[in-house]
């Protein structure tokens, strides 16, 4: 066999001497044995991260068609040719791509919205070097933009679901890089690998895929204690990021199909621990104050003052509890009564409007948790005058006439809202799903006149245009209405079913009055217990890990040392048996792990007993080498052969028969040839022994 036609045994296909050069360079060249193994990670690797960012982070779910073609792209035999056009033209493509995704942005959001042209630029980036030739630098980008994408809907999401694959996410990342670092350092040093054994656990792709997640897990662990979080959820960002029609998208409610066709209505919004005080038998969490109806729907107008009002009120008066948001992800605080003062992170207030509205006005304020302290007392008026609340903007002469002709025979505000509220819940009737408005139709007056049937939108907002007709300053206020007990003490929640809208009037001058003319709610929440209890402790597990994990700050890192410092001080008595109960559980815990991780090391070693042509020659090799008849295991057959014959002649025959049936079962019939190139391998093993004990 002549130099030019020797064949390197790192490749599937056959590759000339003078091309090794550039597949040093150009390309990621990998044996037979982890070819596959590296494959099946890249792809794993590239679907969850870009089905994660479909599924969570902005991109169209529509995209998950392209999963096949990622998958194809990756699985190809040859990594330095594209995968179907040149590589000139998938670059124009994504040029393309990019005028294409900016344009629908810009016409679906009404600007160049930044977090999801960066997440589509991303996907772009990814889908370029993926049907691009894989070559060195395209193969890392794809890993580090996969790992992105990763990294991105973890933070902006926080789920929980995602908290319990963050460690699927890194395993599967670090077997990538580990795989990839191997095939690629292999090639340019032109050295095989060997395909892993039971007796080299340590050497093994697997085993130092193991070493590699504990160092990353401890690694992971001291940068959690020591590095705490300052925040890493931004409301501003999530809201860009998140699909519109959430379970959160709370803030312009009031449009008249939005509410009923929220999801999840029986999930958790929000929980409160009371500390001090009582609150009402059915309380009103106000939120968003909506002072302004376009024709289609309520709106909160552009000004927004704080509270021009100092609140002063006694211990008993004041009302104090803890408001924990669950699935409720909102810049807007809901609370009971009067707020006089609300903290979040790191107990700094947040800002009050004179509405009576939270809200969170800087994200490092954003927190698991708000204390809030408020009064039983209605929202006072602003000493200026509000004429938006007496806007007419919305109110046909049909609802004007209406209006007028119920409190024709009242004269003060208060009589006329109570006639209006009255005549709202007898001759109408609560149902939560309407009838839908049809197009261009006046959304109160159809409820009003023809439909006669709605939710709590429909009558908040026609006893609200109705008051604006007869003089009587009004607007609407979305929130939740009642509230829920737990088994805890002084502990209730607040599901997403109670979302409500109701209406605030100016009646004496002087503070805003609540009025609800909607009728009583029934069958909300009919759903099976089982069902509500599966729900409540995912909503529970998932609170935890957003408050132990994801709102991580210096106040829980202060807490946590303060602990430690006094539980080894001695100043806090640590019960014997809860300290065996839980070093027992995790102890139990890390065994099982242990012995689940060796059995499937067992199995797999079970699968590698079934060795294919080219382990069992690079094994030989091996064997030479330890036996002193070969120097180093040579990339090319022909260097081994010369050098076997150099220094050990005597074992000539059974070389060439070792080696011939080698090559016809490598470029031929593998399966049929396997058997019979182990019975050739014993031959030349004999004969390498009896060379070896001759020289001895």
């Amino acid at each position: 066999m002549s130099a030019t036609a020797a064949f390197s045994d790192t490749g599937n296909s056959p590759k000339p001497l003078n091309q090794r050069s550039s597949a040093k360079v150009f390309r990621v060249s990998v044996t037979a044995a982890g070819e596959n193994v590296l494959r099946y990670f890249l792809i794993a690797l590239t679907i969850l991260s870009v089905s994660a960012a479909c599924l969570e982070n902005g991109l169209h779910p529509g995209l998950l068609v392209l999963l096949p073609v990622i998958a194809a792209a990756l699985w190809r035999r040859d990594y330095g040719q594209p995968f179907v056009w040149s590589e000139r033209i998938v670059t124009l493509l994504f040029f393309v791509y990019v005028l294409v995704f900016s344009a629908g942005i810009v016409a679906l959001e009404g600007r160049l919205a930044l977090p999801l042209f960066m997440v589509y630029f991303t996907f772009g980036i990814l889908m370029l070097r993926v049907l691009s030739p894989l070559t060195d630098r395209n193969l890392s980008q794809v890993i580090a933009l996969s790992f992105g994408l990763v990294l991105i809907n973890c933070i902006l999401t926080n789920h929980l679901i995602f908290g319990l694959m963050l460690p699927v996410y890194l395993f599967v990342w670090m077997g990538t890089l580990l795989l990839f670092q191997l095939a690629r350092n292999k090639t340019l040093s032109g050295e095989p690998v060997e395909p892993p054994s039971g007796k080299r656990f340590r050497e093994s792709w697997y085993g130092k895929l193991a070493v590699y997640s504990l160092l990353v897990l401890g690694f992971t662990s001291i940068l959690f204690v020591f590095v705490p979080r300052p925040f890493l959820v931004i409301p501003g960002l999530r809201a860009a990021m998140a699909h519109a029609g959430g379970l959160a998208e709370l803030e312009r409610r009031i449009a008249y199909r939005e509410m009923t066709g929220m999801s999840g209505r029986n999930r958790i919004a929000f929980k409160i621990k009371l500390e001090h005080g009582r609150l009402p038998e059915f309380p009103y969490w106000r939120g968003r104050v909506l002072d302004k109806f376009n024709g289609r729907a309520w709106e909160a107008s552009n000004t927004f003052r704080g509270m021009g009002k100092i609140i002063r009120a006694s211990d008993a008066e004041k009302l104090v509890y803890r408001i924990m948001p669950f699935r409720l992800h909102s810049k807007t605080i809901y609370v009971s009564g009067l707020p006089v003062q609300v903290t979040g992170r790191l107990g700094r207030p947040l800002y009050v409007s004179a509405s009576g509205e939270v809200v969170v006005d800087s994200p490092f304020l954003f927190s698991d948790s708000y204390e809030v302290t408020s009064v039983n007392r209605p929202v006072p008026a602003s000493y200026r005058p509000e004429p938006i609340n007496l806007d007419t903007e919305g109110l046909t002469p049909r609802i004007r006439q209406l209006a007028q002709g119920w409190t024709s025979r009242f004269n003060s505000p208060r009589d006329k809202a109570g006639v209006v509220m009255s005549r709202l819940r007898a001759d109408y009737t609560y149902r939560l799903q309407p009838p839908a408005v049809p197009v261009d139709t006046h959304p109160v007056e159809y409820f009003l006149f023809e439909s006669r049937a709605g939710n709590c939108e429909h009558f908040a907002g026609a006893l609200c245009l109705m008051l604006r007709a007869v003089g009587v300053p009004a607007r609407v206020v979305e929130g939740f209405a009642g509230m829920e007990d737990t088994p805890a003490k002084d502990e209730f929640i607040v599901r997403f079913a109670r979302a409500h809208a109701w209406v605030e009037a100016l009646l004496d001058g002087a503070n805003w009055t609540s009025l609800d003319a909607t009728p009583a709610m029934s069958g909300e929440l009919a759903r099976s217990r089982v069902w509500r209890f599966l729900t409540d402790l995912y909503d529970n597990v998932e609170y935890q890990w957003i408050k132990r994990v994801v709102y991580f700050d210096r106040a829980d890192q202060a807490d946590m040392f303060r602990g430690l410092s006094r539980l080894f001080s001695g100043q806090i008595p640590l019960p014997l048996g809860k300290v065996v109960a839980w070093l027992g559980y995790w102890l139990g815990a890390l065994l099982g792990g242990i012995v689940l991780l060796a059995a499937l090391i067992y199995v797999h070693h079970l699968r590698n007993k079934k060795t294919n042509i080219s382990e069992i020659y690079i094994n030989t090799m091996r064997y030479m080498v330890r036996k002193g008849v070969l120097s180093r295991v040579h990339p090319w057959h022909e260097d081994n052969t010369l050098e076997i014959l150099e220094r050990s002649p005597q074992c000539g025959d059974a070389l060439s028969r070792f080696m011939a049936v080698y090559m016809q079962g490598r470029f031929g019939q593998q399966t049929m040839q396997v058997q019979n190139l182990a019975k050739a391998r014993q031959e030349l093993l004999q004969s390498v022994q009896a060379v070896a004990g001759a020289r001895q």
